[in-house]
């Protein structure tokens, strides 16, 4: 029987497990790609699409400055906020849509980074567009976003399924 609230919260704890993959998984690449290239990539040296719209809300709604350490720390908490209210989301249309669970949660995640990193943020002036970006970066959000879908789908049918047994087990 679908539950939205349960699919809400096993999608928000999917949410959140996605994004520290997500963001584990990014900071490997970005380790091993410097080291391969012994060099900085000129699309890793731009500031994060996150960053950039903390300073952007705290600059024009607050009228304040964030110092470099803020923008890490508002970063981070931004991409964590969209990550777990996007699985959030995620979890309660599957409650009544499953279908949208295929592929384990990676089409589903690559159809967000088509939508988010594509399309909205460069749109946003938050980064440039796809054809502006190099190849290597573009793997690497397509990557990263599959590494979110997987971790998404799994987390959250594993919570989904705990929130329907008792404590013997018994699925309710």
């Amino acid at each position: 029987m679908p539950n939205p609230w349960k699919g809400i919260l096993a999608g928000a704890a999917g949410g959140v497990g996605a994004t520290i993959a997500m963001s584990a998984f990014q900071t490997l690449w970005t380790y091993v790609d410097r080291r391969a290239h012994k060099r900085k990539a000129n699309d890793s040296e731009e500031a994060p699409a996150t960053v950039k719209a903390v300073e952007r809300l705290s600059r024009g709604f607050f009228g304040y400055e964030l110092d470099e350490r803020q923008k890490e720390l508002a970063g981070t908490a931004f991409h964590f906020g969209f990550g777990t209210a996007v699985g959030a989301l995620y979890g309660a249309v599957a409650e009544f849509s499953p279908a949208i669970a295929r592929g384990d949660g990676v089409p589903f995640a690559t159809g967000l980074m088509a939508v988010s990193d594509e399309v909205a943020v460069p749109a946003l002036g938050l980064f440039r567009p796809p054809p502006k970006k190099s190849m290597s970066l573009q793997l690497y959000e397509l990557s990263s976003h599959v590494v979110y879908g997987l971790v998404l789908e799994t987390t959250r049918r594993a919570v989904r399924r705990a929130l329907e047994t008792d404590t013997k087990g018994r699925v309710r």
